[in-house]
């Protein structure tokens, strides 16, 4: 656990250098603000006030983007979005993505189901702040300082279930997914139990699923303009999320 100014800094792209906007930098705040499901949907209120919510759906992703050798320093343990990731090669080529199922950053949930979710799920861990599963596994460098790791982001069915929330809160139309070759079912069975579909037995969805951890990230402090400046983050020991539609859906 630990405090880190990490929004008030300029934004950078993977290999540090400072992103333009209009010529102009921008701080990591700046750039982030809106930049969640949530902010896409209020952005759309705010500009069409009169459009109405109930054509708009929120999309899912069934793969992962992700980076082979992602460095940070030590101190941040797992919260790997203080990193900067690295070119790297094999076989296929070079660039800064992990191998991915059939391009460099970019997996199918199945592979990372079958590799990380099932089984062994030491390196499966959860961003509560985000809303959105990501792996972590290191690779072995020897280095005092920086850490070096495998690290990809995808769409889980937790995940899943929380933008469903957001369709029962602002009454959307659903949710679509891109794409069901990549999917082995169970990011679809989680769409269904995300707007309350019922199985073919007339019964609700269940699911459970472990996690080495829990990232979480509250802001601690503002500027004066209200924008967050200063964030506290966390790491939770190994939990285990459940779903109960019945619950849910009630």
């Amino acid at each position: 656990m630990g405090t880190y100014n990490s929004l008030s800094g300029l934004a950078t792209d993977e290999l540090g250098n400072p992103v333009l906007f209009n010529g102009k930098t921008r701080t990591n705040s700046e750039v982030a603000r809106g930049f969640s499901t949530r902010g896409a949907i209020e952005t759309v209120r705010s500009l069409y006030p009169d459009f109405p919510t109930n054509k708009l759906v929120i999309g899912v992703a069934s793969y992962s983007r992700g980076w082979e050798y992602l460095k940070n320093k030590k101190a941040y343990g797992k919260f790997f979005w203080h990193g900067q990731a690295q070119n790297w090669r094999n076989s296929r080529g070079s660039g800064l993505g992990a191998a991915g199922t059939f391009q460099f950053g970019v997996s199918d949930f199945r592979d990372i189901y079958d590799h990380f979710m099932k089984g062994n799920t030491s390196y499966l861990y959860y961003d509560t702040q985000a809303e959105s599963a990501y792996i972590w596994k290191p690779h072995t460098i020897n280095d005092a300082t920086y850490q070096f790791a495998k690290v990809e982001t995808f769409d889980s069915p937790r995940s899943v279930i929380a933008k469903g929330k957001l369709v029962k809160e602002y009454n959307l139309a659903g949710l679509f997914m891109w794409e069901a070759q990549t999917d082995n079912g169970l990011i679809l069975n989680a769409m269904n139990a995300a707007v309350c579909n019922h199985l073919k037995s007339g019964g609700y969805y269940q699911f459970s699923q472990h996690y080495a951890g829990e990232s979480n990230t509250v802001v601690t402090q503002w500027d004066k303009n209200g924008t967050p400046a200063v964030v506290e983050e966390s790491m939770s020991s190994p939990s285990t999320y459940s779903f109960n539609g019945a619950e849910f859906c009630k």
